[in-house]
């Protein structure tokens, strides 16, 4: 499991919604694990939290792959 830095994750959807992309799907195996290999510092509610206060989003969806 790895979870990808929460700056980078920012950085990427701030980009798209600058394009007009109004809504961003968050997908993974294991996204409810997020942020356990950071040692719990962040979590998936972290996460959900900073991508919520990005300006123009309209919609944060989140899908999980059975494995």
């Amino acid at each position: 499991m790895r979870s990808r830095k929460i700056e980078n994750i920012i950085s990427e959807i701030t980009k798209i919604v600058h394009k007009g992309i109004k809504e961003v799907v968050i997908t993974g195996i294991h996204i409810a694990s997020y942020g356990k290999d950071f040692n719990n510092e962040i979590r998936l509610i972290d996460l959900l939290e900073e991508i919520n206060k990005i300006e123009g989003l309209e919609r944060i969806r989140l899908r999980f792959f059975r494995t």
